[in-house]
């Protein structure tokens, strides 16, 4: 089964909820940003593991919001 997940950034307990749920499927996550300007630069989580990130690449409308046309 495939499974395609879209969520903000990679947060270090969604990091290990997706390295769990790909043990079960064929996971991609995609994320809007690498980090959010309003979070400490530590607590973001790394995107390794056994799923397959995508980070999207677009314009800063915001603090925390993006516009992308690219995937």
């Amino acid at each position: 089964m495939k499974v395609l997940y879209i969520t903000n950034i990679p947060s270090p307990y969604r990091v290990d909820f997706f390295n769990e749920l790909s043990k079960s499927c064929e996971l991609t996550v995609v994320y809007e940003s690498k980090r959010s300007k309003e979070r400490n630069a530590q607590w973001v989580g790394e995107a390794e593991g056994t799923y397959r990130a995508v980070f999207l690449t677009g314009i800063r409308s915001k603090t925390d919001s993006a516009f992308s046309r690219a995937f």
